[in-house]
């Protein structure tokens, strides 16, 4: 469950065995949150205590739109609406994890590198000029 303090924007967590020091947590949003790796990502975000769900997306006509995203992944209400544009939900994040197409990747991997997140990819099936195209924004983010 996320707490009142995550909801509000602030990611910290005590550091184990200390009690003033905090480490902020790493604000993730999945892309492609419906999808079966994505709902998998949501449960490994969810057992990582460095890593927060802090946003997730799905192309602009799923049927999961506005929906929750831990709901979506059977985890129950998460506080994570499930967004249509992956530059909205990026903003003030640090790292998008994509498990979309090929197509969404690049653009995915183009926002990443506009406002410097990292991107964990996971999608298959990128080839040629879409290849290259994502080694290139690879030196960017």
């Amino acid at each position: 469950m996320i707490s009142k303090a995550q909801q509000m924007g602030v990611f910290e967590q005590p550091v184990e065995g200390t009690a003033d020091r905090r480490v902020e947590m790493i604000k993730a949003i999945v892309a492609g949150a419906s999808g079966r790796m994505g709902k998998r990502v949501i449960h490994m975000i969810r057992q990582n205590a460095d890593i927060i769900l802090a946003g997730a997306v799905e192309r602009a006509n799923h049927p999961d739109l506005g929906k929750d995203a831990g709901v979506v992944a059977g985890l129950g209400e998460l506080g994570v609406p499930i967004s249509g544009s992956t530059r909205e939900a990026a903003q003030g994040k640090d790292v998008i994890i994509d498990f979309t197409a090929p197509e969404s990747t690049i653009e995915n991997l183009r926002i990443a590198a506009d406002l410097g997140l990292a991107a964990v990819v996971g999608t298959t099936g990128i080839s040629g000029a879409m290849l290259e195209e994502a080694r290139s924004l690879g030196g960017k983010i």
